[in-house]
């Protein structure tokens, strides 16, 4: 499942700041604090999908290691996502999540039930309209390799009609 970064950061925002268990609690609910100064203090925030779909290591060594230009680092991190998405078995969007559930069902040739929302977070800090410019520069900058990412796979791997695409 890949997820618009926009609202991957957002949500991770806000279970941050909702709860106080998280490492990061404290520093999402200080006087000062707003979500500009923890993505721009927090490098572990960011490209959090990048990450998972090339390897810590592998994220490392193309998106930060040396000091090419970003737009070559873009481009050898789409190559290798395209490799490792061929991997999976089945690929889909979480605003198409029921869809997902649905095809993901009939691969396994069962039933699935609807997701539960027991992660939902109870408060929200920050929503999309509620954002400030400084917010949005933020989000950019921690999402630069999942934002190039997310639309690689939108437009090659997820079924333009549905939610999936089986691989």
């Amino acid at each position: 499942m890949v997820r618009p970064p926009q609202d991957l950061h957002l949500s991770l925002y806000n279970h941050i700041a909702s709860r106080p268990a998280h490492a990061l609690h404290a520093a999402a609910n200080a006087a000062e604090a707003d979500f500009a100064s923890l993505m721009n203090d927090n490098g572990s925030l960011h490209n959090t999908q990048a990450k998972y779909i090339l390897g810590h290591d592998a994220y490392l060594d193309i998106c930060h290691a040396g000091r090419r230009p970003r737009a070559a680092r873009v481009t050898e991190m789409l190559t290798v996502a395209r490799e490792n998405l061929k991997q999976f078995d089945l690929i889909g969007c979480t605003p198409r999540l029921p869809r997902f559930i649905a095809d993901l069902g009939t691969l396994l040739n069962r039933d699935l039930p609807a997701p539960k929302r027991e992660n939902r977070n109870k408060t929200i800090a920050l929503s999309k309209e509620t954002m400030t410019e400084a917010d949005a520069v933020a989000m950019r900058n921690a999402s630069w390799a999942d934002q190039p990412l997310y639309q690689m796979i939108r437009t090659e791997f997820l079924d333009p009609g549905g939610a999936c695409l089986q691989v």
